[in-house]
Parts: C-alpha cells; sequence; structure tokens
C-alpha cells in the first residue's frame, strides 16, 4: 500500500485510538478524524488537489491542523507546513502555491484577487482559482523542511514510496504499536516531528497527544501525569531546557525518549536521564534528504554511563552508509564525508531548481565522520571544525562551554570576517547573573591564551533568544 492508503487504513482500523490537543482541550479519536475529512471532502468536491502545493502558515501543534493536513494528502494534494506569517513573510512570492491554510492566530496577510477563502471548522482555506486546472509538482508527494543548521531553510521534494518506507523503518527501529502513547511537544513542521513521530505513530494507530511546543517547559509534568504517554520526542537544546527548569517525571508508563537533532553531550545526557528515567533511550540521525531518518543509537537505562555522543548508530532497514571522500583526520582516524543509500531519498528542492537529485538511491552527504570498526562517529560538518579556537571541531568547544558556563541552554558558534570566534550564549534566566567578565575567567583554565584572544563572548537572555 502506498502512503495514503496507509494512512486511510489507519483511521479505520484502529477506529479507537484517539488525538488529543492539549490546548484546546479537544480530543477525536480516528474514526472521527476519518468522518471529519470525509465532510471536509464534500465541501470541496468540486475543487482539485491533486499535485498541488497547499501551504500551511503554522502557529501551533493543533488537532485543526492535524485534520486538514491529512485531508490533503488524501486528496493528492502536497502539503507544506512552514512558519510563514512569523519568520518567512516573502517566501510565498516564491512558492507556486495552489492554496493557504492559516491557523486561528495565523498573522498571515496575503493580498491576491485570485485568491477565494472557504470557511471549514478546522480552520479557512484561501484557493488560487486560477490554478484549478494546474499540476504544480511532479514526482513529489509531500514538502518537507530542513533545520536551517547550515544557513537558511530548504524545501525537499519527497516520494510517497520513500516517506512511507521511512516511516515502516521507524517503526521497526522503534518498536512503535497500538498500544503506544506518543507526546508531541516539537512543532510538527519539524521533518524529524512530522515523518519520525506523527506518521510513524499514526500509521501504526497509536495515541498522539498534540503539546503546544512553544511554552511545553512550563507545564510538562503536568501533561505526564494527565496523560501518561509511553513516549516523546525532542531535541538536544530541549533536553537541556527540561533540565534547567528541573522538569521530570514518575509515572510508568514511559518506555522512551527519542532524542534527534545536534550534538549532545555526555554530561547533559546523563543528568537528562535521572530526571526522566525509562527503559530506552533513542539518539536518531537523520537529515531530511534521507527521509528525514537514518539510524538510530539504542541506549538501556543500565548502559547510560557508556553514552557515546558521536555515535551515530545503526542504520534503520534497507538504509546503508558508507564513507566517501577522506578530508583530514581525527585523533589519528581518517575523517571522511558521510554517503547514505536509502529508499527514502529526496527527488530535489522546490526553489532551488538548479539542484535536482540525480535518479538514484545514493545520497553524498556533507556531513563528516570517522569508522570505528563497523561503526560511524559523526564529527560534524566542515563550517563546524574552527582554526580560530585551536582546531577544534564545534562539539568539542560546546563540551567546555556547557561544562563550565551556568544554566547555558543553546550556544551559536561561528568565525567572523576577522577570524574571531563568535560565542553567542542563550542561557536559562533562572541563571542569568553572571556576566561575560565571568565566564571568561572560567574558560582560561580550557582554553589557550591565544585561544582566548580570539573569543567574542554574546550572552543573552533566553526570554528573547531562545528558541529550539
Amino acid at each position: 500500500m502506498g502512503l495514503i492508503r496507509e494512512i486511510k487504513y489507519a483511521l479505520n482500523h484502529f477506529k479507537s485510538s484517539s488525538i488529543v490537543d492539549v490546548k484546546e482541550h479537544k480530543t477525536l479519536n480516528y474514526q472521527e478524524v476519518s468522518t471529519a475529512i470525509a465532510q471536509l471532502k464534500q465541501t470541496f468536491r468540486n475543487v482539485n488537489f491533486e499535485q498541488k502545493i497547499v501551504v500551511f502558515d503554522f502557529y501551533e501543534n493543533s488537532l485543526d491542523l492535524v485534520v486538514l493536513f491529512l485531508f490533503v494528502l488524501e486528496q493528492k494534494g502536497i502539503p507544506l507546513i512552514l512558519e510563514v506569517s512569523k519568520n518567512q513573510p516573502n517566501l510565498l512570492k516564491e512558492i507556486p502555491y495552489f492554496a493557504i491554510i492559516g491557523q486561528r492566530q495565523s498573522l498571515l496577510s496575503v493580498s491576491d484577487s485570485h485568491l477565494r477563502t472557504y470557511k471549514t471548522p478546522f480552520g479557512e482555506l484561501r484557493i488560487n482559482e486560477s490554478q484549478l486546472d494546474t499540476s504544480m509538482v511532479e514526482n513529489c508527494s509531500l514538502l518537507l523542511t530542513s533545520s536551517g543548521s547550515t544557513g537558511s531553510k530548504k524545501i525537499i521534494k519527497c516520494r510517497e514510496s520513500g516517506v512511507l518506507q521511512n516511516i515502516k523503518s521507524n517503526i521497526t527501529a522503534l518498536g512503535i504499536n497500538e498500544k503506544d502513547r506518543t507526546l508531541i511537544c516539537l512543532p510538527i513542521y519539524y521533518s524529524y516531528s512530522l515523518i519520525g513521530q506523527f506518521l510513524s505513530h499514526l500509521i501504526a494507530g497509536a495515541d498522539i497527544i498534540l503539546a503546544p511546543n512553544r511554552f511545553i517547559p512550563l507545564y510538562l509534568n503536568e501533561v505526564l501525569k494527565k496523560h501518561q504517554p509511553t513516549n516523546f520526542f525532542i531535541t538536544p537544546t530541549l533536553v537541556r531546557v527540561l533540565s534547567a527548569y528541573q522538569s521530570h517525571i514518575n509515572c510508568d508508563p514511559l518506555k522512551f525518549v527519542a532524542i534527534g537533532g545536534g550534538y549532545l553531550s555526555k554530561n547533559c545526557f546523563v543528568k537528562f536521564t535521572r530526571q526522566f528515567t525509562c527503559a530506552y533511550y533513542y539518539k536518531t540521525y537523520g537529515i531530511t534528504e534521507a527521509g528525514p531518518r537514518v539510524s538510530t543509537y539504542t541506549i538501556a537505562y543500565d548502559q547510560i554511563h557508556n553514552f557515546q555522543p558521536n555515535y551515530i548508530g545503526a542504520p534503520l532497514e534497507n538504509v546503508q552508509l558508507a564513507t566517501g571522500k577522506a578530508i583530514g583526520n581525527y585523533q589519528g582516524k581518517v575523517s571522511c564525508y558521510l554517503h547514505i543509500n536509502t529508499p527514502s531519498v529526496y527527488t530535489g528542492y522546490l526553489i532551488d531548481h538548479q539542484h535536482c537529485h540525480k535518479k538514484t538511491l545514493g545520497l553524498e552527504t556533507r556531513d563528516i565522520v570517522y569508522k570505528q570498526q563497523q561503526d560511524y562517529y559523526i564529527l560534524g560538518r566542515e563550517t563546524d571544525f574552527f582554526r580560530a579556537a585551536g582546531s577544534l571541531w564545534r562539539f568539542q568547544i560546546e563540551d567546555i562551554l556547557f561544562d563550565e558556563i551556568p544554566g547555558l541552554l543553546k550556544v551559536n558558534i561561528y568565525s567572523d570576517q576577522t577570524e574571531k570566534l563568535q560565542l553567542g550564549l542563550i542561557r536559562n534566566k533562572r541563571n542569568n547573573n553572571d556576566s561575560g567578565v565571568h565566564f571568561r575567567d572560567r574558560l582560561k583554565e580550557r582554553f589557550s591564551p591565544s585561544v582566548m584572544q580570539s573569543l567574542i563572548i554574546n550572552d543573552h537572555h533566553e526570554k528573547f533568544t531562545f528558541s529550539k
């Protein structure tokens, strides 16, 4: 079966499984979601969504968003979830969209005489009626966005078959089943959250709890106690936030916590496991161009002190890893670009028409790894190596900063045009008393005098600058 048929089957087979909207105190079981989609089909029976881009202006995880997203998928439209009105108001000028969906608190303002507004119980659709008979994107079923960690976000074209393959591999790797209850506290426009968590649990028939991700550290304990999830997915930054807010869980059902995203130091990981105790932790590796999940590192609770921060884990089924061009060495080991062979590889980018992926399952990444026996360990990308810091990788600098600076949640590191190393520190406001001068005193013990001369520390308050 294809992705759409799998979704239909799940909604009709696991009728009593539910999707909960924590903020709106609203719940629909799978059968009710299916009924809602059928009603929307009647409303739009004269509208052809097939192969047309529908942009969702994301504000918050919500049940309304989920229903409309699944509706567009079932209509063979191509959904794209973005924070358009907040961060990228000009992006719409570059996207050949057919319709725009605004959530209740959307700030998006679009003046287009071709747009006709349709109101539904789940949100407002503005459809470009001049495009009713025009297919917009070929060889694409879903558009995902990259994290933007290497610059501007990319909009990535994915095939239905590839996405489904990634979902099924993810279900197998994490042992997801219909008895699970997953708490979604990351923005659903993250490909990791959308594919690895939401759609994986939906197709497995699990209960899904939608939390308002913007303020989850403030009331996570309450949500966990009330809804008793068996798992939740987070990023390394959110690991540190939850630790800073001293969130914790004492309820029994928690089976695992999945941690995606970038580097997480051993100290931060071990501290987190003391607050959130469960049988297993999964540190996952992936890039959106690969579907997005690639590999899984499984850590049992009794093995947490053996955690290896750079290990990317075992590849998903039908995924093969290999080393490419050698570019250097790390502690006596040859460092190379990572190659991924996966059936869920992307087909190209939406806006950058010059960059189309070749018709192959192979993907040459810019991630740099070294191989030890049969295992792969990630160092970063070329931009994560800083000669101004004494020829250190980003993760090595992060280890020092997170050990020495109290309340540090996130750090932005880059070399400026004068070869100075800029450190943008984002700290928990509860620990925001020390100044940058005190930080320099702490760091003198860990960095050489020449490195200290190149450091420029910018200390920020999380209230104004922090984001996941």
